[in-house]
């Protein structure tokens, strides 16, 4: 399997013809276009997903009759080896395979509201790994959003999901029915939270739940597997299922402003709010100002989510919905007592001091501070999930 610098080689000695067509798709023409030149660089991206080798960016030139144009295009090269039998029992819940088969076929062009896939330019092979030419989002917002953006996109990503119920849900192999890409269920039948409820564990857990003020830490992984659970029985629309903001661009276009999901290899059938609520959840792992603008704001995302499925005419249960969007955002809860019980040297904690920007004492105040923030949002979650359940 090449590497990324193979590739990134390769794509340099690509012909004019075979650079072609992605071209006329960026500048947005069907008229003959002669590239002139190109340049490729390799992107520096916060996390890359299973099956994705890395992301190169292409800038050059052109002419279309007469007239110079620039051109660029994100590539997103991806290792179809990676995903075995990817429509079988035991299917991937980040297939690359997934994400190729979406963009071939015509769902995103059956999108019509403000939440959209990033357009993509076309699809080619190199040798077993496969790039997917996508437009170049660099003039979107800059993370982290604004108060106004997290709302806009909650409502976008609302009408998204309540346009998509199951009923009307396309029957395509790329679309996971079987809940293997749902992540709070992957999440509450891993190992990664069983630590906080390990013997070699106790002293630091009984800590952290004096440092914090923090009670109950120790059923927390227990109780996420209750709110797991809860989710099999509820209906379920088609999700994006990894729709953190860093899988999403917001830009202010002509028409208004337009949310743009990133990074389909997870897309199937889900919980009501799920999407919505991965929005807000994936607020919570960065530096402390985005963390905090969750804090006060999930309330508002949550109505302008539900704004977005009333205005697609999905009837919802409020509770269930509200399970839904807190199913995937109250998890990061537990991540932060992994995190802290586990300093400096586990893996988790050294992510968090990477995407919060300190170190040592600082990091553990922060995420103490975290989970004393999202914790009743947790309890709230436990709750939902017993009384619908019931």
């Amino acid at each position: 399997m090449p590497d990324l610098d193979e590739i990134k080689r390769s794509v340099e000695s690509m012909s004019p013809a075979e650079i072609a067509p992605f071209v006329q798709n960026a500048i947005g023409t069907k008229s003959e276009v002669s590239v002139l030149d190109w340049v490729v660089g390799t992107m520096p991206v916060p996390s890359i997903g299973t099956g994705t080798l890395g992301f190169l960016k292409v800038t050059g030139a052109a002419t279309l009759g007469v007239e110079a144009v620039e051109w660029s295009a994100v590539v997103k090269v991806m290792d179809l080896d990676e995903t075995e039998n990817p429509w079988g029992d035991g299917a991937s819940f980040n297939s690359p395979v997934r994400e190729i088969e979406v963009f071939g076929s015509d769902f995103f062009d059956l999108l019509d509201g403000g939440f959209r896939a990033v357009p993509c330019y076309g699809i080619s092979e190199m040798g077993g790994p496969a790039l997917l030419w996508m437009e170049d989002m660099s003039s979107s917002v800059p993370h982290p959003w604004s108060r106004q953006e997290f709302l806009t996109a909650a409502r976008q990503v609302g009408y998204f999901n309540g346009s998509w119920p199951q009923e009307i849900a396309p029957v395509s192999a790329w679309l996971d029915r079987k809940f293997a890409t749902n992540r709070p269920l992957l999440a509450s039948r891993s190992d990664f939270f069983d630590q906080v409820e390990l013997e070699t564990n106790v002293r630091a857990v009984s800590a952290l739940a004096e440092k914090s003020g923090v009670s109950g830490i120790t059923e927390m992984s227990a109780e996420y597997r209750e709110v797991a659970d809860s989710l099999v029985g509820l209906p379920r629309v088609i999700c994006h299922n990894d729709l953190h903001s860093r899988n999403a661009f917001f830009r202010y276009e002509k028409s208004g402003p337009v949310t743009y999901g990133f990074d389909w290899a997870s897309i199937g059938l889900g919980p009501a709010g799920l999407d919505g609520g991965t929005l807000a959840g994936g607020g919570l792992i960065w530096q402390a100002a985005e963390a905090k603008l969750i804090a006060e704001i999930e309330s508002q995302m949550f109505a302008e989510y539900l704004c977005g499925l009333r205005e697609a005419g999905y009837g919802f249960d409020r509770d269930q919905v509200r399970l839904g969007f807190l199913s995937n955002l109250v998890p990061y809860s537990i991540a932060f007592v992994v995190a802290a019980i586990g300093m400096p040297d586990a893996r988790v904690s050294r992510m968090y001091a990477d995407r919060f920007g300190v170190q040592g004492d600082e990091l553990f105040n922060q995420l103490v501070n975290r989970l004393q923030m999202f914790k009743p949002l947790f309890d709230e979650a436990v709750r939902l999930a017993r009384q619908i359940v019931r």
